[in-house]
């Protein structure tokens, strides 16, 4: 297993079964969220992910604007991956799928292969749902 452990974010990838965890462990600043996302699509990019279980649950500070840089940073690296399905952890009533149908067609982005996004509240469900997709 692959690791970077970093003081606000946590990312683990199993390169074998193609699957990628990432925490937010605290409440990042702002240049420190950038570099996060940043070391996020290094990962995406570097390694054959196709599954990503993206825990949110600490970014409830985040403005509405962060979240759509983060979104900006992150798609395009996406649409070049192997990437299949995310599952995001997220607390808050927040509806991080639409945001992310929004960017997409605000950027003009478009993903060459079809990828399901899903929120949860709980790791537990996440895991669950990534594991019935992947027996």
């Amino acid at each position: 297993m692959l690791e970077l452990n970093l003081p606000y974010l946590n990312i683990a990838v199993e390169e074998y079964e193609g699957m990628m965890y990432s925490e937010w462990i605290r409440q990042p600043t702002h240049e420190e969220h950038l570099e996060g996302i940043s070391k996020i699509v290094e990962f995406l990019q570097r390694y054959a992910i196709s599954h990503w279980i993206k825990d949110s649950t600490l970014l409830t500070w985040l403005p509405l604007e962060s979240m759509k840089q983060e979104l900006r940073q992150i798609l395009p690296a996406i649409t070049t991956s192997s990437l299949k399905k995310i599952a995001c952890l997220v607390t808050r009533d927040f509806d991080y799928m639409a945001l992310f149908v929004t960017i997409m067609k605000e950027e003009n982005i478009v993903v060459n292969t079809p990828i399901d996004a899903r929120q949860f509240r709980t790791y537990k469900a996440a895991a669950d749902w990534i594991a019935d997709i992947r027996a």
